[in-house]
């Protein structure tokens, strides 16, 4: 005999709640398969013609970075929970033996199966508890290929200001050779005093140590690649610089409403949102009762008759109808639709920080591009020329040398400002791709 109860109520309020809700399925976990090092990236590639692509290394990402591995861990985690709710509970098989050995007699011996049935849509709702964490799972793990990609893409961008940084390093080494050289023999010939070949070795060694900074720049932003990467196999060398990032004029409205709408964050604040709902009306459901059914057969030994059993039970609901386990579910409920709401208020607090330096990086890269850049070269140049033709003296020429490089140098990270500044707008404010995936499924 099976007594169904069902709480028509929840369940159909449930059913119009979850109707939509697709369940993601993961392909079966897979042993990680480390390559080979592929073709154009090496130690000895560095002289090579073949650029490495911004593509490429995302690619080497996605086969190394290990938080993309924990993350599809976790879509497996929650798989597995969302299995194991919904299944039914096993039958149970018993021996039974009765006044054994009374006056001699065999007694009475019996084999019995009980089955417990599980009422008011239990299983279904608790399943759609852990489906819900899935899709949550999902989404953490969208999340992090995003962080990856938009991290490998800004230490792509990282390294070629820091090369921009080490070439005009150099240029500025030259320069300041150039000048030691004029100082020098301005002063064999009399026509300068010993302080400025003293300014100008000292200017020199400003050059050297700012050519060795971008030269550890540099090399610290080619460990970091291979960080975020994860594989130390590859080795620096030179990157494909022909994509040259556009630099829209962003509207604030428009980037903010884009962040809301396709934040994986966001989804994934829903999808706990919706199954605390779920959590809530298992809760409600739990003092229906479950109804256990036994049947089974017998033999008496003594007076030679075969007997038969059933017997139903099930629990009376007087003390303990869950009230407890209700009020928490509900409370948890409230708090993780709130949390949707903070998530979202705290992602438009950081895009407004982001896109404060968009803004003013891309207002000041117009003014170096169009007047600062132009004049500071046009300066040194006549700077120079005049100094080697005894017209300016040395101070003079030092001034227009040191704006020349500060304002260049200004202008290149002015320029990585704003890349970062891009990729993390629209990276959707997700770039550390070392940051541990969240785990969306917890024991209950």
């Amino acid at each position: 005999m099976i007594l169904r109860l069902t709480n028509s109520f929840v369940v159909c309020l449930f059913a119009g709640l979850f109707l939509n809700s697709a369940l993601a399925q993961d392909p079966a976990p897979q042993e990680l398969r480390i390559p080979d090092a592929p073709p154009g990236v090496g130690e000895g590639d560095r002289s090579s013609s073949v650029r490495l692509s911004l593509q490429h290394l995302q690619q080497l990402a996605m086969e190394h970075n290990p938080t993309l591995a924990q993350a599809r861990a976790e879509t497996w985690k929650a798989n597995g929970q969302f299995v194991q709710a919904g299944l039914k509970p096993n039958p149970n098989i018993y021996y039974t033996g009765d006044e054994i050995g009374n006056e001699g007699a065999a007694g009475l011996h019996g084999a019995y199966v009980s089955q417990e049935f599980v009422t008011g849509g239990k299983l279904y709702l608790a399943s759609q508890i852990y489906a819900l964490r899935q899709r949550g799972a999902n989404w953490e793990r969208t999340a992090q290929i995003y962080r990856v990609e938009n991290n490998v893409r800004a230490e792509y961008f990282q390294i070629i200001v820091a090369e921009r940084l080490l070439q005009l390093s150099m240029e500025v080494r030259q320069i300041a050779e150039s000048s030691l050289k004029t100082a020098q023999d301005r002063v064999r010939q009399g026509e300068s005093s010993k302080i400025d070949q003293l300014q100008a070795k000292i200017e020199l060694q400003k050059a050297l140590v700012l050519n060795r900074n971008a030269q550890a720049e540099y090399d610290a932003a080619w460990n970091r690649m291979q960080a975020v990467i994860g594989w130390n196999g590859l080795a620096p060398q030179p990157l494909d610089e022909d994509i040259e990032m556009g630099t829209p004029e962003l509207e604030w409205e428009t980037t903010r409403d884009r962040l809301l709408s396709l934040s994986p964050q966001v989804q994934q604040a829903q999808a706990r949102a919706a199954s605390a709902m779920a959590k809530y009306n298992r809760a409600v459901v739990e003092p229906t009762p479950n109804v256990t059914v036994q049947a089974g057969a017998g033999y008496d030994y003594g007076t030679e008759d075969a007997f038969g059993r059933v017997q139903v039970g099930m629990p009376i609901p007087i003390f303990n109808k869950n009230q407890g386990n209700i009020r928490t579910a509900h409370g948890e409920w409230i708090r993780s639709c709130r949390e949707v709401e903070r998530l979202k208020l705290q992602l438009a607090r950081n895009l407004a920080e982001e896109f404060k330096k968009y803004v003013a990086s891309r207002a000041q890269l117009e003014l170096y591009r169009g007047e600062l850049i132009p004049a500071s070269a046009e300066t040194l140049e006549l700077s120079q020329k005049a100094f080697e033709a005894g017209q300016l003296n040395y101070l003079q020429l030092l001034t227009a040398q040191r704006t020349f490089t500060e304002t260049n140098i200004d202008f290149v990270r002015t320029k990585n400002v704003l890349w970062q500044s891009q990729i993390a707008i629209d990276g959707l404010l997700l770039t550390d791709g070392l940051q541990a995936p969240k785990e969306s499924v917890n024991a209950d």
